[in-house]
């Protein structure tokens, strides 16, 4: 497995990134298990990652190690828990006001973001994403998050229990 990975799609222009195929197999775009890896992604729009029914994190799944985004857009992504991105161990930092999770959808927890563990620094613009509960972001026991200095957009966020923010 490759334990450090950076990724910056800035020479490709506005827009571009990752993009998974709507005629191919059900995969997430990104999974961080190693204690040691990290993974880095600028200037990237990550979109319709699908691991399928019964799994979590539809463009990042993070188990261990570190991740940090600056100027990412995750969207149109699904999974069972966490359409976006989901978080059980490790560390996430959204680096920067720039970084979206917009139209992402999970069947249960966290249609943008389900943190369950791990830590989580800063916070991205959650726009128009769905999930059961906590549409735009879910937080269970176990997590940590540090929201920073604010500035973020909750809009149009739908779930049965907390639409925007659900702990």
């Amino acid at each position: 497995p490759i334990s450090n990975i950076t990724i910056d799609c800035s020479a490709l222009g506005a827009g571009n990134g990752i993009k998974r195929d709507s005629a191919a197999p059900n995969f997430r775009l990104f999974l961080v298990n190693s204690a040691n890896g990290s993974l880095q992604i600028e200037n990237a729009v990550l979109s319709c990652g699908n691991p399928g029914a019964n799994y979590d994190g539809g463009a990042i799944l993070v188990h261990n190690g570190s991740v940090t985004l600056t100027s990412v857009t995750c969207t149109a992504n699904s999974a069972q828990n966490g359409g976006g991105i989901e978080q059980s161990g490790g560390s996430l930092t959204f680096s920067g006001s720039a970084n979206t999770l917009n139209n992402n959808s999970a069947s249960n927890n966290g249609g943008g973001y389900d943190l369950t563990g791990g830590t989580l620094s800063g916070f991205p613009n959650l726009t128009i994403n769905h999930g059961f509960e906590g549409g735009g972001f879910h937080v269970s026991a176990g997590g940590s998050l540090s929201l920073g200095a604010g500035g973020y957009t909750f809009t149009g966020n739908t779930a049965v229990a907390g639409g925007g923010f659900m702990t």
